[in-house]
């Protein structure tokens, strides 16, 4: 069962991260200072085995930090987990965490949240840019059958743009169908693919009578 944690710094934090941690059969935490408040803080990625309902599990971890390291109930905040990979990335981001994830766990998150942090700085379209080339690599032509082909195919492209739409839940509402075909002309120009015939075909349709 996963749950998240935030939790103010309190005198008690290297026992109240040893209590935590020895609760769980994964963890991810890390220390931050809130950029407003400059509040001292701690997050934290719980999964616990247990037979507790998740309600009774929340409960409970709440009675702990209020009986056992005197936190007041303003101090911390118990949720559910809506997304383990989102979540955890938002713990990692700073570099400075602690964990128990299998390593090639971590090293996928770690990547990710490097794209997230790069995506932080740019426009939609090189968002998603940012995105395709993480998980696709670069283009470039190979050779199939004594003809060269483009080693990433267009319906990978296409493929690639909505698993991003759809991890970072920018599905609801979904964006425009022109505004999914320019992303993909967009896709294709950087990928290296020859998109006038996609120009001319729209012209042309604009121009039926």
């Amino acid at each position: 069962m996963e749950i998240a944690v935030r939790i103010d710094e309190i005198k008690k934090q290297e026992q109240l991260n040893k209590w935590l941690t020895e609760q769980c059969i994964q963890y991810v935490y890390s220390h931050e200072i809130a950029k407003e408040t400059k509040k001292s803080h701690y997050h934290y990625y719980l999964q616990i085995r247990t037979t507790k309902k998740l309600e009774t599990l929340k409960k409970w971890i709440r009675e702990q930090l209020k009986d056992l390291f005197g936190c007041s109930k303003s101090s911390f905040c118990v949720q559910n987990v809506e997304d383990k990979d989102k979540y955890i990335c938002y713990i990692i981001k700073d570099g400075n965490y602690q964990h128990n994830l299998p390593i090639e766990d971590i090293e996928r998150l770690e990547k990710l949240t490097k794209v997230i942090n790069i995506e932080k700085t740019l426009k939609m379209k090189d968002k998603i840019l940012a995105y395709c080339k993480s998980v696709l690599g670069e283009q470039s032509e190979e050779e199939i059958n004594g003809k060269l082909q483009m080693k990433i195919k267009k319906t990978e492209l296409c493929d690639t743009m909505m698993r991003y739409f759809e991890e970072r839940s920018l599905l609801k509402p979904s964006p425009t169908s022109n505004l999914f075909i320019q992303y993909m002309i967009y896709l294709m120009d950087n990928f290296g693919f020859n998109t006038d015939v996609f120009y001319h075909q729209r012209i042309s349709f604009l121009l039926q009578e």
